[in-house]
């Protein structure tokens, strides 16, 4: 996913590790979910991604789409649909443009600032019927990037804090629901949403030293994101269509 890259820390920061450790989260969930559906450690592990790609999108605060944004969200809906998928929601980079859009927005008419983003959840939440049908995660992808934009642009380590919890309240109840009753997967989704919330409400942009030859391999993997979402999507779905067609064909991130 294509969250955009604060350099002012130097070369390789918290930034690009974050979203290394996002991809690799990603990976294992499309994984599970195109090429190993009975190995469900892997969606546990894997529903970890999405939180952080679009905390890091209103993080960095970026109003800024690629065009080959738009052409991958327009080859992924036409692969979708060629494989028998369906066309809405829309693919998840149409809620990162949404997020980019829709951010800087909020923030001109001061919807951003601490003291209104309760108010401004509840909205959200009302308007989460009408977004999820038009694209993937529907409210909670702006939810998370609220919070990110918060904690940056604000310092409230209290209210982003609060404000996540109330992201991931409303993310896991939907998670949760694939799960069904399965108690210790629920439990452990549970446990790492909790965790990673955590994290979250303390992280800050400051730079990374000591990795050695493995910093310059971050720092591509980090640049080269969206690229790396779309290419890595486009195999593990054709992939998945032959493998387990009547799977694929009614699958959706959750």
């Amino acid at each position: 996913m294509n969250a955009s890259q604060p350099r002012a820390y130097g070369p390789l920061n918290t930034h690009d590790i974050t979203k290394c450790f996002a991809i690799a989260m990603m990976v294992l969930d499309h994984l599970g979910a195109y090429l190993l559906p009975e190995v469900q450690a892997l969606r546990i592990l894997g529903r970890t991604a999405f939180p952080l790609f679009f905390f890091l999108i209103g993080y960095a605060f970026t109003s800024r789409i690629p065009m080959r944004l738009w052409g991958y969200a327009g080859l992924l809906t036409a692969l979708s649909v060629a494989t028998n998928g369906p066309v809405l929601p829309l693919d998840i980079l149409v809620s990162v443009a949404a997020c980019r859009l829709l951010l800087p927005w909020m923030e001109s008419r001061g919807w951003l600032r601490p003291e209104r983003l309760h108010v401004l959840w509840l909205g959200l939440l009302v308007l989460h019927p009408l977004f999820i049908f038009a694209w993937d995660y529907g409210s909670v992808a702006l939810m998370f990037a609220v919070a990110g934009r918060t904690l940056r642009h604000y310092g409230e380590q209290r209210i982003a804090g609060e404000f996540l919890a109330l992201s991931f309240l409303m993310h896991g109840m939907f998670s949760l629901a694939a799960f069904g009753s399965d108690v210790p997967r629920a439990l452990c989704l549970v446990i790492l949403y909790a965790g990673l919330g955590l994290w979250m409400r303390g992280y800050s942009l400051r730079p990374v030293a000591g990795l050695g030859r493995g910093a310059p391999v971050l720092r591509w993997v980090s640049q080269w994101a969206l690229d790396i979402y779309a290419w890595h999507v486009l195999a593990f779905m054709l992939a998945g269509f032959f493998l387990y067609p009547k799977l694929h064909a009614a699958f959706r991130w959750i």
